[in-house]
């Protein structure tokens, strides 16, 4: 979803709450919106908090902006695994 500047709603769980932070985390990190359990109430507050972020927020276009600068490539992670091989061995 990101890749094309589209706001997820993710359940925090695996690596999804590491690459999705959520909108309201106060350092700004957010690129989505999280709900933690497995239920319907919780993915119902979920999408209800983007639609009111979509309606009322003002901050749609900077978020889209802030998720296409992310880069998520092979070669951006590659790179960290090789810093990370090489600090190991020296």
């Amino acid at each position: 979803a990101m890749r094309y500047a589209t706001i997820p709603i993710v359940r925090k769980v695996g690596g999804l709450s590491d690459t999705v932070p959520d909108v309201g985390e106060p350092d700004g990190s957010g690129r989505g919106f999280q709900f933690t359990h497995f239920s319907l109430e919780d993915a119902f507050r979920a999408v209800y908090r983007a639609a009111d972020f979509y309606h009322n927020s003002g901050r749609l276009s900077a978020l889209r902006q802030q998720i296409r600068r992310i880069d998520f490539s092979w070669e951006r992670a590659a790179g960290a695994y090789v810093h990370i091989y090489e600090q190991l061995t020296s």
